[in-house]
């Protein structure tokens, strides 16, 4: 027990990566675990439905006393060569029936069990489809919890720097080789720099926790990753693929079955049916005996005040709504994907842009460094090259943010919530 809880508590404080967080959340979510409650009752009624095709047993039984007996108004003489007929209505009356039956034919029944069939696919297509919308939650929130991750890194390696700066900037004001100017700009970097590191330590903390929640962990987990890796295209398939629209499609599929099912509720069913039993009286004895009947019942609604047919046109009015609803789904899916396309090139080039800014305020600063070492240069010279360099940084790992971000909603749109290529 001791090395299972220290295994336990050794796995709970590793690193956590993306994929690993949202196998985690997926396997714990209670909306995941209502879902799949669900789907199993939509398999269910598949059951149900198939069991109008096998026989039905059932058990009846029955006491009843009866007061006062009937009378004979008239004495009837005595028959030769018949026995005289007893007294045969008696207080006592029971019945106990053994009772077979099996429907013969219904034409109704097959369309029930397509429907059921549909339903129970639209069911786990709704599953699939809140698996895809909670890993696009987990991988979204643990994007933006790296993001804040980078910025405080940053933050925290140029505030080191920018306070090595101002202490040297404030020997050399004192020593009056410095400017008071010069000092003030160091300090007003120095306190951009903290404020900039105290909301990112605030941001990583908030979306963490969030990440926590998701994950139903108690303490926030430690992270790891790199935003450019999580940034990789990912092959998936079309959006024809994504749950959403297959559940719309099932949904459609069962209302047109159900409609085929009401439709042919104007035909006629024809039941077998067969009884043993025992009852008291018995043919007219005052006997305990077993009673046995067989037969065929043929059971037709020739008018149902039009209920039928109304019910029969509602049902298709739903699959003409479904499948309206479908088409606008693969409109909704093809302009969220058209929308991710331009988020991916648009942070591209950002990326793209804000890689070369940093190469060139790297170069700035060198080159402000020598020239206020040589005495040609100055601190504000200094400081807008040290201010470029952070904000081309902090824009760089914006934009993997982005390219991230469009990767994981692109797998959302697709319906995909683990894939064999997923970042």
């Amino acid at each position: 027990m001791t090395v299972s809880l220290s295994l336990l508590a050794a796995l709970a404080a590793a690193p956590l990566t993306m994929q690993a967080a949202v196998e985690e959340a997926l396997d714990s979510a209670p909306e995941l675990s209502a879902a799949a409650h669900r789907r199993a009752a939509a398999e269910a009624s598949i059951d149900k439905a198939d069991s109008a095709y096998l026989p039905r047993v059932s058990v009846q039984a029955q006491y009843v006393a009866r007061s006062p007996k009937n009378q004979l108004p008239i004495e009837l003489p005595p028959i030769p060569g018949l026995e005289p007929v007893g007294d045969i209505d008696d207080v006592h009356h029971f019945n106990a029936d053994l009772v077979l039956g099996y429907r013969l034919f219904d034409l109704t029944r097959g369309g029930r069990a397509d429907a059921a069939e549909s339903s129970a696919q639209a069911a786990r297509a709704d599953t699939e489809a809140a698996r895809a919308e909670l890993a696009y939650g987990v991988r979204a929130t643990f994007l933006a919890a790296l993001y804040a991750r980078d910025v405080e890194a940053i933050a925290n390696a140029s505030l080191q720097v920018a306070r090595a700066d101002e202490r040297r900037i404030a020997m050399r004001a004192e020593a009056g080789v410095e400017s008071e100017v010069a000092l003030a700009q160091a300090r007003v970097r120095v306190a951009d720099l903290e404020a900039q590191l105290t909301r990112a330590k605030n941001e990583r903390a908030r979306y963490t926790r969030q990440l926590a929640i998701l994950l139903g962990r108690e303490a926030a987990p430690e992270l790891t990753g790199d935003l450019a890796a999580l940034a990789g295209a990912v092959e998936i398939p079309g959006v024809e693929a994504n749950p959403r629209l297959a559940k719309v499609r099932h949904q459609r599929e069962a209302a047109l079955s159900m409609a085929k099912s009401s439709s042919r509720g104007l035909f006629p069913t024809i039941d077998l049916f067969a009884t043993v039993g025992l009852s008291y009286p018995r043919a007219l004895q005052l006997e305990l005996g077993p009673v046995y009947t067989a037969g065929v019942k043929l059971e037709w609604l020739a008018f149902d005040g039009a209920m039928r047919s109304a019910q029969t046109r509602e049902l298709e009015e739903n699959a003409a709504a479904l499948e309206a609803m479908s088409t606008a789904t693969r409109r909704q899916l093809e302009r969220r994907l058209a929308e991710v396309e331009a988020k991916d090139a648009t942070a591209r080039a950002d990326l793209e842009s804000a890689r070369r800014t940093l190469d060139e305020t790297q170069i700035y600063l060198r080159v402000a460094k020598t020239a206020v070492a040589a005495g040609t240069g100055t601190e504000l010279d200094v400081y807008t090259a040290e201010l470029g360099v952070d904000r081309a940084k902090v824009a760089m790992k914006k934009a993997e943010l982005e390219l991230a971000l469009a990767c994981a909603e692109r797998l959302f749109v697709h319906g995909v919530a683990i894939g064999s290529q997923q970042p």
